[in-house]
């Protein structure tokens, strides 16, 4: 499972990596949790996904969120704050 110390470092890299024309997801053992980091990659980025994440999992998802509202209140980003927590209202 996703713990929020990885789920951060995860925020910390897509939020450093915003301007890349691609990122890839891909997990060893199969694609839910690799579909809930690209669903997340995705809503935050406001990018497209090149394959719509089939069965993500939705814990793991909803810990990038937060770790995601966590990572802009370090920052002291009250707006990505709001909206990331918006988004984890909305998607859970």
């Amino acid at each position: 499972m996703l713990g929020f110390r990885q789920a951060l470092q995860i925020v910390e890299f897509i939020n450093r990596h915003e301007r890349a024309a691609m990122i890839a997801a891909h997990c060893d053992y199969g694609v839910s949790r690799s579909g809930a980091v690209a669903a997340f990659a995705g809503q935050v980025l406001g990018a497209a996904l090149e394959k719509e994440a089939e069965g993500k999992n939705r814990l793991v998802y909803r810990r990038l969120m937060l770790a995601q509202a966590v990572y802009r209140l370090k920052a002291m980003d009250v707006a990505g704050v709001a909206r990331a927590l918006q988004l984890l209202v909305r998607k859970t």
